[in-house]
């Protein structure tokens, strides 16, 4: 038996990707091309984790964070242009929203528990989560956002979602990256990362 770890996974994150990336397709006139590209990206995962044996820990639990309804409010009342170039969903009923339903209530029959708060991000709960376990358990975060990276420590890695080209060779997608690994792959220290996104801002979030 391998030692065991959490998978915390970025929900929000993953879900946009298979929404935006996944050819669309209904099944009874209902969208479900987000729910199935979730759906096997998780099982892909799990099984790589499973079946390759250069990995020291296997997942036991997963937890699933997800954006409350409100969430960013807080930044939002101190940064009034937070986030406000991104696309955003406004139609509570349209396929965006009723397919993350879905794929909550499905992996919840699985024992896999879905998390958000009302007005705090995703990454915030995840950090949050990581504060009160990282001295134990083992947990690798689900994400292909760069702002986990200021999280990796011996007992948190980032399993990044994109493929890589670093060093003339190409990585596959769900790399783990460690504090041992991160200068291979990024190019500055980890120590560094609050300290260089101060410098250059964030275009996703529209700081400068």
């Amino acid at each position: 038996m391998r030692n065991r770890a959490t998978l915390l996974v970025d929900a929000t994150n993953l879900y946009k990707i298979v929404f935006e990336g996944v050819k669309s397709y209904a099944l009874q006139k209902q969208n479900i091309h987000a729910v199935w590209g979730f759906i096997k990206k998780m099982r892909g995962v799990l099984a790589e984790n499973l079946n390759n044996k250069e990995h020291v820990y296997q997942i036991n639990k997963i937890i699933l964070f997800w954006d409350g309804a409100n969430s960013g409010k807080l930044r939002k009342e101190i940064y009034s242009e937070y986030k406000e170039k991104r696309n955003r969903y406004f139609n509570g009923i349209d396929p965006y929203y009723q397919q993350k339903n879905v794929i909550k209530d499905l992996l919840g029959l699985l024992g896999i528990t879905s998390y958000s708060h009302d007005f705090v991000e995703t990454d915030d709960c995840i950090a949050e989560y990581i504060r009160q376990n990282q001295e134990k358990e083992r947990i690798f975060i689900l994400s292909n956002d760069h702002d986990y990276f200021q999280l990796i420590s011996k007992n948190v890695y980032v399993y990044y979602l994109n493929r890589m080209r670093v060093h003339g060779r190409l990585y596959p997608a769900n790399v783990l990256i460690n504090s041992e690994n991160f200068e291979y792959f990024f190019d500055y220290n980890p120590n560094n990362i609050l300290l260089r996104k101060v410098i250059i801002g964030d275009e996703s979030d529209n700081i400068v």
